[in-house]
This record gives structure tokens, C-alpha cells and sequence, in this order.
């Protein structure tokens, strides 16, 4: 490796492997929801200012809002205006790419560029960033923090200037709500430098003087102090969960929550908070400063708080860890080898990722390589039909999709909710919800905001049960419907469905080395498993069976590696063929073995000490879930297992004490057991969520009668 006719073209080959995992990860077609809605809001200041109360939404003209990441709506509604989709993508790519760049730089501070440890750490940074390289604010933040990182480390180092941090920082309060996180890091500095005793207190001032300049720079702002103070507001309620909607959001919830999916960027986001403190500890006496550790645990305790903020750690912790381990006896040259071996594999495994969309398949559907919009992620078609209706007034659309339709339709067609959450009272989300989950009916919400027509992806699973609803109502009818959006009217008569040929018979499971082969051969079908799930169960929710079994037979032709393929394989199946729907709900148990929909729909089928089993499966998985606590129990008390019913309903209520089932059940058991105070305690608890339950409010009668 001390070759030096080798050691030149070495950092070029690096290079090229960061190169090319900077575009692997960022080259995927536009696909984030609320891309829309910033460009929506950046069109708006570029006419009128920037706005303080809502305009993007029928419903909520005049809502006081906080629009603290106005210059980055503006630079992308002039990148819209000017290049469309497309140049949105290639904006995410650069972003991307400096990013990479800026870690480079960093890590380039301790570490030479001629070995691979710089590299690699650049790689891995950006990899264990990718979940998040939306466009969006913060994939601008961590830009910035990339760049706030490596000026601050330039002036430790007594290079560099500080009015380039104080133009970030300027930049950086009006993007995003992560720039608290540049006066953080000065006062690290500071405190490190307090730590070290009187011989640094020259250095404590300096830092303590930059500390001051970056909070005098979070007040430059049009909105002045509120924009300093919007983001602890909305950490107050992100922490607190004042707000519920946020509550219910995934990359709100705590990072190591246990309902976390996990994906590549949580696996190396434990990686990385298992190993960067003991990596730091091995260095421990090598370590010139306090900085580092202080830092460490600051970005540590912040990613533990919810689930987005992990991402925070890629750059810090890859840039720590790798200079923590050159300072280990690095010129070993199995070390370097490895080091080089790692890298020269990373490269091109994360260049070939979107071209095979391995990535994308397991994670996210609706990314595809290339430039533009991703199909499955907006109801462009759906626009196209609404431009060119007569349909007028207030209209209901989903929240998935308000962002996209205002980017679209805005003013002439004004989403109902238009993908700012922040903009959406807690009224209106709590209805929302309520809509969705059926305790709020259609009339009572149509009468309450003057609905005339409804826009609805089918893509979310919440949304077919409304979509059900609505379709099954004489007041509303079909008349528009695509493989991603339905759209309802007001009268007229339902929308037939499309003569569909029946599917003789559905397809049986391949042999494994086929099953293999097969699910290596489809992995370019990124959106496909979703799209059939999703047609399938709308086409299920409507009752179109017909149309059902021909989704889902070409679905398992195309896919038969998909347990949730095989599980709605079997509820066709019981519309017509009942006997023979268990055989495809062990099908997909025997793909994924803990799947528990269809352990619960086994359980319904089969019954007995079989169907008892399933149910303890179902609920063992997902236990979170009333309907799988709902059989269990039943079945268990219809055998007199009283003393397992007890510890169920028990683990049911601490699951979701807000499910009416689960108090409800639990009453049930402690009724059983003679328990009578307690079970009139969840009667009534159940009562709250859900009052009208006559058959409950006759065994509380009975009970307290007694």
C-alpha cells in the first residue's frame, strides 16, 4: 500500500465511490408529499409576502401561521417556475453532493485524503442520512450543519473567519427550524473550553462572543423574535404530544420506540450509538478538547428524542468515529486494506441500489430512479380531470395529497387541507380523524364544512373505509376512478365497474429456487406490491369482487415473494371460494411467518384449538391492535381460560387504553371473575370513548343493582 505509484490514482478512485453513492442516493424521482405546499406558499410571498395566517386552505382561511421556512420556498418556487420536476431533482442531487462534500472536508481536518478513512466516513455519512434526503427544509439543514461543523473546526483550529457562520446562521433561521443547532455547537465550544481551566479562558470569551453572535443572527428574521422562538414552541409540543396529530406521525414518535420500522438508516443509526462512544473511549487520553464528547452526546440525546432527528447523527457520528479510529495504530496495513475494501464496495453497491431499486422495494414504493414526478406519489391524472370539470366549491381531499393539489389547482381550486400541519387547527384534525376512523358520520361532517365533491387517494389503507362508505351511500356517486384517486359527487348514479374476465384460478406458490429467482427478477417492480394491495383492497372495499380476483392474480404472477399479496389473495378467496381461502393465508405465513392478519383470518376459519393458536400468534405480533385482543379474549372466555383472558385484557389495555374494545373486554373478564367494582370502572371508561353501547349500559345496571 506504500506504493507510490499506486498511492496516486487512489483519492481519484475514492472520489468517483463517493460520487457515485452521492447520486445512488439521491437520484429517485420526486415523491414527498409536501413539496407542493412549499412551492404553493414560495409562489405566494413572491406576490403578496410572506404570509401570517392561512390562505392554502378552504377551510382554515385566516389561521395564524409561523412560515419559518420561507426562503426555501422561494428558492424552489423560482426552480419550479423555471425547470419544473426536474429541476427539483437535480437540486435535491447537488444538495446531496454537497453535503457528501462538506463531510469530506470535515473529517479532511484530522485525517489525510490519501487513505480511505475520510472517504469511507464521507460514504457511510451519507448513507446513514438517506432515509430523509427528501426535498425538504431540512435536507437544506443538514447542509448547514455539514458547513457550520467544519468553519466551527476551521477556527478551533485558529483558520478561518467567523462571518461566514454568521451568514449561515442568517441563512439557516429562515430555511429551517433546525438552526438552533448552530448556537449549540459554539456553546459547546465554549464549554469545553471552560472545562479546561484559566489557561483557556481567553478561548472560553472568543467562543462565548460567537455564541452570542449566532443568537443575535436567529433574530434577523422579518418575523423577528417569534421566528428565535418558533422551534422550542414546537419542540414544548412535539415532547409533551400536546399536539395529537403530530403524536400519530412516524418520525415523530420516539427514535427506539418499539412500533420503529427498521430500515438501513436505523440499522446504522445503532451502529453508529453503539460505536462512536466506545471509539471515543478508546481515544479517550488522546482527546485535546472536551468539544467532541460534549458534542457527542448533545446530537445523541437529541436523535433519541424522535424518530427524524437520527438522521442528525450520520455526520457527527461518521465524522467522529472515523477520526477516533485514525487515531488508533492505523498504519497497520490489514487495517487500511479493509478500509479500502469497504469503500470500493460501498460505492458501487450504493450506485446499483435505485438501478435495481433493491433500496426502494423494501423501503419506499414510490421511489424510482430517474428525474421528475413519481406516478404512484401524485393523482396527476386526477388534476387533469378536476381541471377540466365543472365541479365547483369546497372539496374534501386526504391529507396525503392537499399538497400536490394546491401546488396544481391553487387558486383556482383550493385544497381542503393543504399538507402544512401547522396551518390546520387541532379542530380540524381532530374531525379528520374522526371522519376517517368512523366515529364522526359523512352527513354530520358534510353538514359542519359544506362538502359538495371528495378527492381521495386510495393508496393509504385508512382512507378505504371512507372511500367503502361513501360508495355505498345513496347521497354520493363515483365518478371519476384511477389506479391511485377516486373522486365522489353529489347524485347521480353509481359508477359500474369495468367488465372484468373472473380468474379461474389463482396461481400456487413456486418451488423455493423459483420463488428465489423470481423475487430477484421482479426487484425492478418498485411500486407494483403496493399498487396491487392497494387496488386490490378498493376494489375488495366496493365490493367488485370480479374486478378483486383479476388484481389479485396478476398481482401474485408478478409478486408471489409478498405475504400481504397472498394474505388479500385470501380474502378474495372468501367472497367465492371460502374453502379454499386458508390454504393462501399459510401461504403467506410460510413467506413471513409472524405476519399477523392472516393468523388472525386463520383463526376465524378453522376455530378450535387451531384457530385458538392463531389468535395468540396474531396477538402476540401486533398486540397494539383491538380486533386480534377482541378474538383472542372471546375465544379464550367461550373456553373458561379465565385466568390467561385476565392477563390478555390486561396487556390490551396498556397497549391502547383509548380502544372502547379493550376497556370493554376487560370489563367482560373482571365481570367473569367476579370482580365486579373494576368491571364497572372499564364499562364506563368504555362508555367515554364510545357511548352508544346499549348492551354495556345494561350489564353496569346489572352489576351496580346487585
Amino acid at each position: 500500500m506504500n506504493n507510490p505509484g499506486l498511492m496516486k490514482p487512489l483519492p481519484i478512485l475514492a472520489a468517483l465511490l463517493l460520487a457515485a453513492t452521492a447520486l445512488g442516493l439521491s437520484a429517485f424521482e420526486l415523491h414527498n408529499n409536501d413539496i407542493g405546499y412549499h412551492i404553493t406558499y414560495g409562489r405566494y410571498i413572491l406576490e403578496h409576502g410572506i404570509p401570517s395566517e392561512n390562505h392554502f386552505s378552504s377551510i382554515n382561511q385566516g389561521y395564524p401561521i409561523q412560515d419559518d421556512k420561507w426562503l426555501f420556498q422561494v428558492g424552489v418556487a423560482l426552480l419550479d417556475t423555471a425547470g419544473g420536476p426536474t429541476a427539483l431533482c437535480l437540486l435535491r442531487m447537488a444538495l446531496v453532493a454537497l453535503l457528501g462534500l462538506l463531510i469530506l472536508l470535515l473529517i479532511r481536518e484530522e485525517l489525510p485524503l490519501d487513505g480511505p478513512l475520510p472517504w469511507l466516513g464521507a460514504c457511510l455519512a451519507l448513507w446513514a442520512m438517506s432515509e430523509r434526503f427528501l426535498l425538504r427544509p431540512e435536507l437544506l439543514s443538514y447542509v448547514l450543519l455539514a458547513g457550520m461543523l467544519w468553519l466551527l473546526e476551521q477556527l478551533r483550529h485558529d483558520r478561518g473567519r467567523a462571518w461566514p457562520l454568521l451568514l449561515l446562521q442568517v441563512i439557516w433561521v429562515n430555511s429551517h427550524g433546525y438552526f438552533i443547532l448552530g448556537p449549540a455547537m459554539a456553546g459547546a465550544l465554549m464549554t469545553a473550553a471552560l472545562l479546561r481551566g484559566e489557561a483557556h479562558r481567553a478561548r472560553a470569551k472568543r467562543w462565548a462572543l460567537l455564541t452570542a453572535g449566532l443568537v443575535a443572527a436567529c433574530f434577523v428574521a422579518p418575523t423577528g423574535w417569534r421566528a428565535a422562538v418558533y422551534p422550542v414552541i414546537t419542540l414544548a409540543e412535539l415532547y409533551t404530544r400536546r399536539n395529537r396529530a403530530w403524536a400519530s406521525i412516524h418520525e415523530f414518535k420516539p427514535s427506539l420506540a418499539a412500533e420503529a420500522f427498521v430500515t438501513h438508516t436505523y440499522v446504522l443509526y445503532c451502529a453508529l450509538l453503539a460505536a462512536t462512544p466506545l471509539a471515543m473511549a478508546a481515544t479517550w487520553r488522546r482527546q485535546a478538547t472536551w468539544y467532541r464528547p460534549i458534542l457527542l452526546v448533545a446530537f445523541i440525546a437529541m436523535s433519541l428524542t424522535i424518530r427524524r432527528n437520527i438522521v442528525l447523527l450520520g455526520p457527527v457520528g461518521c465524522w467522529l468515529l472515523v477520526t477516533a479510529i485514525g487515531r488508533l495504530q492505523w498504519g497497520n496495513r490489514t487495517w487500511r486494506a479493509a478500509a479500502w475494501a469497504l469503500l470500493l464496495l460501498l460505492g458501487p453497491t450504493m450506485l446499483l441500489q435505485p438501478v435495481t431499486d433493491r433500496l426502494y422495494l423494501a423501503e419506499h414504493r414510490i421511489r424510482r430512479f430517474g428525474l421528475g414526478l413519481s406516478g404512484p406519489a401524485y393523482p396527476a391524472a386526477a388534476v387533469g380531470y378536476l381541471r377540466n370539470s365543472g365541479l365547483r366549491g369546497i372539496y374534501w381531499n386526504n391529507f396525503e395529497i392537499g399538497s400536490y393539489l394546491n401546488w396544481q389547482l391553487y387558486p383556482d381550486k383550493m385544497a381542503f387541507l393543504d399538507g402544512n400541519l401547522n396551518a390546520i387547527p387541532q379542530r380540524c384534525q381532530s374531525d379528520y380523524m374522526q371522519l376517517i376512523s368512523g366515529r364522526l358520520s359523512i352527513d354530520a361532517y358534510v353538514k359542519k364544512y359544506g362538502i359538495r365533491f371528495w378527492v381521495i387517494q386510495h393508496g393509504p389503507c385508512d382512507t378505504l373505509d371512507l372511500i367503502g362508505r361513501l360508495a355505498r351511500s345513496e347521497k354520493w356517486s363515483m365518478s371519476y376512478l384511477d389506479d391511485y384517486t377516486v373522486i365522489f359527487e353529489s347524485a347521480g348514479a353509481p359508477l359500474t365497474p369495468p367488465v372484468v374476465e373472473p380468474v379461474a384460478t389463482l396461481p400456487r406458490p413456486a418451488p423455493r429456487a423459483a420463488y428465489l429467482l423470481r423475487k430477484l427478477l421482479s426487484l425492478r417492480r418498485t411500486s407494483y406490491p403496493q399498487k396491487a394491495v392497494y387496488r386490490t383492497s378498493l376494489y375488495l372495499e366496493l365490493g367488485w369482487i370480479g374486478h378483486a380476483r383479476s388484481s389479485i392474480g396478476q398481482a401474485l404472477e408478478a409478486c408471489n415473494w409478498d405475504p400481504r399479496v397472498y394474505h388479500l389473495a385470501g380474502l378474495v378467496q372468501l367472497m367465492s371460494a371460502p374453502q379454499s381461502a386458508a390454504w393462501f393465508f399459510q401461504s403467506a405465513l410460510q413467506i413471513k411467518p409472524n405476519y399477523a392478519p392472516s393468523h388472525f383470518n386463520l383463526a376465524l376459519l378453522l376455530g378450535g384449538d387451531r384457530g385458538l393458536d392463531h389468535y395468540r400468534a396474531a396477538f402476540r405480533t401486533a398486540p397494539s391492535q383491538p380486533r386480534y385482543a377482541e378474538g383472542l379474549i372471546t375465544a379464550l372466555l367461550d373456553r373458561d381460560l379465565l385466568s390467561e383472558a385476565d392477563q390478555i385484557s390486561e396487556r390490551a389495555v396498556k397497549h391502547v387504553p383509548g380502544a372502547y374494545q379493550n376497556q370493554r373486554l376487560r370489563g367482560i373478564v373482571l365481570e367473569q371473575m367476579g370482580r365486579r367494582k373494576e368491571a364497572v370502572a372499564h364499562f364506563r371508561r368504555s362508555l367515554d370513548i364510545r357511548p352508544n353501547q346499549p348492551d354495556i349500559l345494561a350489564r353496569i345496571q346489572k352489576l351496580e343493582g346487585n
